[in-house]
C-alpha cells in the first residue's frame, strides 16, 4: 500500500468525522473525481452508522504500529519483513483496489484494530484435540441403477455408462458421450455432496459446475438437441456451454430448484438454494438468465440478483458484489454485513459441525473475508473479536455472549 493510499484513507476517516479542512476536502474531491468505484465506496461507508463510534477512538490508536500491521495484513507479498498473524487474511484480486481495500479496513478500526492488536494465544478458542478441519473434495456419485461411487481428490477412475464415459480425476468428474449423442443410453446420474465436501462436474455437453457444500445435482448423461435440463438443491456454481442445433438455433439450459427455474443460453452464475436459508438467491456474473416462478419472470444481467424468499414474488437486486456469491468456489469465506446466524450456517456446512445457541443470539454483523482452509479454531478465534464467544464440544460448536 503506497503513501497516497494511506493518506486517502485518513482523509476518509477524518470526512467521517467532520474534521475536513478545505484543503484536504479539495485533496479528496480529486480522488472522488478519479473513478465512479470511489465515489460507491464512500457513500457505503458514509451509510454505515454503526462505524461512528469506532471512529472516534482513532486518535488513542498508536497508528505507526497499527499501520505496519495492516500492511502486512493487507499486503503481505509487499512487506515480508512484518510479521502477519496467520489467521488474518485480506484477499485483493486487482491492484486498482488496493486503496478501496486499504480504505475498508481502516474505517472499520473498531472491528479491525481489534483483531490486530491481540495476538493468535489470547484469541485460542479450542485446543488442537477438539479442532475440525476445513472440508474437501468429496462426493458421492449415483447411478441409474442405484450403485454409488465414492469420489475425493486422490481418486482415479474410469467408469462406462452406456455410451457415456465418466472419468474421475483430481477432484473432478467429467462425462464424454461416445459416438452419436443418442437418447438410447439416457440415463439420470446424481452427484451429492455432504457436509464438509465440494466437488467439481463437467457435463455431457462440456458446461461446468462447482457443487457446494451439503448440496445435489441430478442431471441426464446425455442431453438432447430439444433442451438440457438439471435439478439442483443445496449450492452450485454454472459455466454453462452454448449449444446449437443442425438448424443453428440454441439449445436451452435449465436449472430447477424446487418451483423456481432458471433458464441460460450459455453464461456463468451462482444459484444457492439451502433449505436452510430464508431465501433462494440467483447471481449473475456474465451473460444473461431468465428467472421463472410459477407465472412470473425476471431476465437478469451482470451484477444482478434474483431473490425469491418463501411466499414472496421474484426481486431483482442490482450491482451486487458478485464475488461474495462465488467466494465459496474460490476458496473463501467473504461476509459483507452477514448476520452471525448467516456465518455459522456456511461454518456449519463446511466444517460439517452442530451449531447451538445459549440464550439470546448475539446481534452482530461481519464484514469481510478468510481462507476456507483453515481449522476450526482459527476461523472462531477471528469471529470472537466481536465479542460473541463459542466453546467446541466434538463436532458442537455452542454460542454465547
Amino acid at each position: 500500500m503506497n503513501e497516497a493510499n494511506y493518506n486517502i484513507a485518513a482523509l476518509i476517516v477524518k470526512q467521517l468525522k467532520e474534521e475536513l479542512s478545505a484543503g484536504e476536502q479539495e485533496a479528496l474531491q480529486a480522488w472522488l473525481a478519479e473513478s465512479p468505484d470511489h465515489h460507491k465506496l464512500l457513500e457505503r461507508l458514509v451509510n454505515e452508522q454503526s462505524l461512528q463510534a469506532d471512529m472516534a477512538g482513532m486518535a488513542a490508536i498508536d497508528t505507526d504500529q497499527a499501520r505496519q500491521r495492516l500492511v502486512a495484513a493487507l499486503f503481505p507479498e509487499a512487506t515480508p519483513q512484518v510479521h502477519r498473524a496467520p489467521w488474518l487474511r485480506v484477499l485483493t484480486r486487482n491492484k486498482r483496489w488496493y486503496a478501496a481495500a486499504a480504505i475498508l479496513v481502516l474505517v472499520l478500526s473498531g472491528i479491525t484494530y481489534r483483531w490486530l492488536q491481540h495476538s493468535p494465544q489470547q484469541a485460542v478458542v479450542a485446543s488442537t484435540v477438539n479442532d475440525v478441519g476445513p472440508g474437501g473434495s468429496k462426493a458421492v456419485l449415483t447411478l441409474a441403477n442405484g450403485a454409488t461411487v465414492t469420489l475425493d481428490s486422490a481418486g482415479n477412475q474410469v467408469i462406462q455408462q452406456g455410451t457415456t464415459v465418466i472419468h474421475q480425476q483430481n477432484g473432478q468428474l467429467q462425462y464424454r458421450v461416445q459416438g452419436a449423442a443418442a437418447l438410447v443410453g439416457y440415463s439420470m446420474n446424481t452427484l451429492t455432496t455432504p457436509r464438509g465436501g465440494q466437488y467439481q462436474l463437467v457435463l455431457p455437453d462440456g458446461s461446468k459446475v462447482w457443487l457446494n457444500a451439503a448440496s445435489s445435482l441430478r442431471y441426464p448423461t446425455v442431453f438432447s438437441d430439444t433442451g438440457r435440463l438439471v435439478e439442483l438443491t443445496g449450492e452450485a456454481y454454472f459455466e454453462i456451454q452454448s449449444l446449437s442445433r443442425s438448424d443453428n438455433k440454441k439449445v436451452p439450459f435449465k436449472v430447477k430448484v424446487n418451483n423456481m427455474v432458471v433458464e441460460v443460453l450459455g453464461t456463468h452464475f451462482n444459484i444457492m438454494a439451502y433449505s436452510d436459508e430464508q431465501a433462494i438467491k440467483t447471481t449473475l456474473l456474465e451473460g444473461s438468465v431468465r428467472v421463472l416462478q410459477n407465472s412470473s419472470g425476471q431476465v437478469l444481467r451482470p451484477g444482478e440478483q434474483a431473490v425469491i424468499a418463501a411466499g414472496h414474488e421474484i426481486k431483482v437486486l442490482r450491482n451486487v458484489d458478485v464475488q461474495e456469491a462465488v467466494a465459496w468456489k474460490n476458496g473463501v469465506f467473504q461476509f459483507n454485513r452477514a448476520g452471525l446466524q448467516v456465518v455459522m450456517r456456511q461454518l456449519s456446512r463446511w466444517y460439517d459441525v452442530e451449531v447451538v445457541y445459549e440464550g439470546h443470539i448475539p446481534d452482530q454483523e461481519f464484514l469481510g473475508k478468510m481462507q476456507r482452509e483453515l481449522n476450526l479454531s482459527e476461523v472462531l478465534s477471528i469471529l470472537e473479536k466481536s465479542g460473541v464467544r463459542f466453546r467446541v464440544e466434538g463436532r458442537r460448536i455452542i454460542v454465547s455472549q
